[in-house]
């Protein structure tokens, strides 16, 4: 073998390592400006999220509601997931927010006209939307016009824009008031084809939460039941409508109940459908709505003076709140009542418990008002909601309900020894009952070969291993344990509503009722909303009008949560605008946390439960 020494080797060595210093440079660069360009957008997010100007209210202007996202009655916590993913948070529009900048608006004269946009708003709840329509109403008293705008109205959004003097639509747009109705999700057929072994004990004859999991239609005791209440609530709506539109409720049934006619008689125009059934006063395109508001102020063309709602609120500053070191507080319990935290849009115990406490201990708060939305959940997080709600009473501090578009089973549990209730006519409520539900996987387990076997040192030691048969001496157990837990409940309305164990079962067992009818059953003291609720606890600590303001005890988010959650709002909407499916991706995860969200509100320790799942209505 023959080597030669002529320096090749020593030239290809150097070449390499120019080569990799020249890679590694390039390397280093490309991180280092990658961090600089992350760097700029961290710091041009948040510039943006803090750059805050107090805007200034014009002379003459138009008050444009038009808020777009999920109506809730609270702020949401930071969601670490949302924040780490970014993916876009959540941003509710508070329930307060809207009723405080329309009532604020009435006696401003600044504001010569209201423009309700609510097409972009998911307005489930149908107490709250008819809370809005009375804001409405009365700041029409004032003498100053609304208008609603919008591409489209759903059924809840048309119920608040009926409110308005005059409605104008996109002639491409639609109104289809569908009516009302409950159709939970059914999982009974699902879960025997996966193998899982659905085990239910109940008491409560329309306790008809545990039917999807057992049954793969709704029950003629449940149909029965919701039929009523549902009845109740559509009676509003038209009552509401025909009112608002000035069109005889009889010529609203009529054209509902024969849409299909009409929309054919129509060629299929729902625009001039909606027209020649006054359902609107317009049809106009975005130019000529944005020309006619001019108009209405005085102005030419489509330029006019104006300020959206959370600019006004901004301007407003506590303003419009009384001066006063006495408070009432109000306490939100929104969404399932779930043990621990939860996740942010539920009702965690963990989270509301210790707001309840330090409104009992803080000096200044006189009265606690309990806002509730909610269709119950974990009897045990229930149970320990209203012991703290006993204790702030036993402290001498009165406890009033007030109760949002739902407050039924767990929602009703917490509000059941409150001094008074107050609810809307459309409230969901009632659904006294309570069940137990566990699952046993054997069969699915069994279908990939996999068993459990072993032995114990008592006949229950495997007593809730899932992958075991269910033990049939358990079943007495629980069933004893359901029917106190009822008991218990039947006991805890008895007392707190002046009524006997009897009179209460025999308007419990799970029935759900409307708040119309259950203040005629006397579960409800008087009809109201938050404001009116708050005032009755300031009478019941002995002070007028003036003499208090109203607090919201919250979940402090820290600055700095705050503008981290307004930096993930917006790099999540850049990320939305680069991929172009944000519409797309929140109609699937929103379909998809509908689904799955039946099966989420399963952690009470006990495994007992007090549930409406009828309370969804759509």
């Amino acid at each position: 073998m023959t080597v030669t020494t002529d320096g090749t080797d020593d030239r290809r060595t150097g070449m390499k390592r120019i080569l990799g210093f020249i890679w590694s440079a390039i390397t280093a660069f490309n991180t280092l400006a990658l961090f600089i360009l992350l760097f700029l957008l961290f710091v041009g997010l948040a510039n943006s999220a803090l750059k805050r100007p107090v805007p200034s209210v014009p002379k003459n202007a138009a008050l444009v509601i038009a808020p777009q996202g999920v109506l809730r009655e609270r702020p949401l916590p930071l969601d670490p997931a949302a924040l780490v993913s970014l993916a876009e948070q959540e941003k509710p529009i508070l329930l307060r927010d809207i009723l405080r900048a329309i009532r604020a608006a009435k006696n401003d004269d600044r504001i010569k006209l209201l423009v309700l946009s609510l097409d972009k708003l998911e307005l489930s709840g149908i107490a709250a939307a008819h809370e809005i329509r009375r804001a409405v109403k009365e700041f029409r008293e004032s003498g100053k016009p609304v208008i609603a705008v919008g591409d489209s109205f759903d059924q809840q959004q048309y119920l608040v824009a009926s409110a308005a003097d005059e409605i104008w639509m996109h002639p491409a747009g639609a109104i289809i008031p569908t009516g009302y109705g409950s159709y939970p999700l059914y999982f009974a057929e699902g879960l025997h084809k996966l193998g899982i072994n659905v085990h239910v004990f109940k008491v409560g004859t329309y306790k008809s939460a545990v039917e999807p999991f057992i049954r793969n239609d709704m029950s003629p005791a449940a149909k029965e039941a919701n039929r009523a209440f549902l009845s109740v609530l559509w009676d509003a709506f038209l009552d509401a409508v025909a009112d608002g539109r000035g069109i005889e409720r009889e010529a609203l049934v009529n054209l509902l109940n024969s849409l299909d006619q009409a929309v054919v008689a129509a060629n299929g125009d729902l625009g001039r459908l909606a027209l020649d059934a006054k359902l609107v006063d317009a049809l106009k395109t975005h130019e000529e709505m944005r020309k006619g508001i001019a108009k209405k102020l005085g102005k030419q063309g489509d330029k006019y003076p104006r300020i959206d709602m959370a600019q006004y609120l901004r301007t407003l500053d506590h303003k419009d709140e009384p001066k006063a070191d006495a408070a009432i507080a109000v306490v939100t319990v929104e969404g399932a009542i779930v043990d621990g935290k939860g996740n942010p849009d539920e009702a965690g115990a963990e989270r509301i418990v210790p707001l309840i406490r330090r409104a009992t201990k803080d000096d200044k708060v006189r009265a606690i008002v309990l806002r509730v939305n909610s269709p119950g959940g974990s009897a045990f997080a229930s149970e320990l909601i209203r012991q703290a709600l006993l204790d702030a009473r036993a402290a001498g501090k009165p406890v009033v309900t007030s109760m949002g578009s739902v407050a039924a089973s767990g929602g009703y549990w917490i509000s059941s020894t409150s001094d008074e209730i107050w609810a809307e006519p459309t409230t969901i409520t009632g659904s006294i009952g309570i069940f137990g539900l566990f699952f046993t996987f054997e069969d699915t387990a069994a279908k990939f070969g996999v068993h459990s076997d072993g032995i114990g040192t008592t006949p229950f030691a495997d007593a809730f291993n899932p992958v075991r048969p269910f033990n049939p001496r358990l079943a007495p157990i629980i069933q004893k344990v359901i029917e106190k837990g009822y008991d218990d409940f039947l006991t805890r309305v008895a007392e707190g509503r002046k009524m006997t164990k009897e009179q209460v079962d025999r308007i419990g067992q799970g029935r759900v009722w409307a708040g119309a009818t259950a203040k005629e059953l006397g579960l409800v003291d008087n009809f109201g909303d938050l404001r009116a609720a708050a005032a009755a606890a300031a009478r019941l600590a002995g002070l007028k009008e003036g003499q208090y303001r109203i607090r919201f005890f919250e979940e402090p988010i820290s600055p700095l949560a705050r503008l981290l959650m307004q930096i993930s709002r917006n790099a999540a909407a850049v990320m939305a605008r680069v991929e172009g499916l944000v519409g797309l991706k929140r109609e699937v995860a929103r379909a998809t946390r509908e689904m799955v969200k039946p099966l989420t509100v399963f952690t009470d320790p006990r495994g007992v439960y007090a549930l409406c799942a009828s309370c969804t209505v759509r």
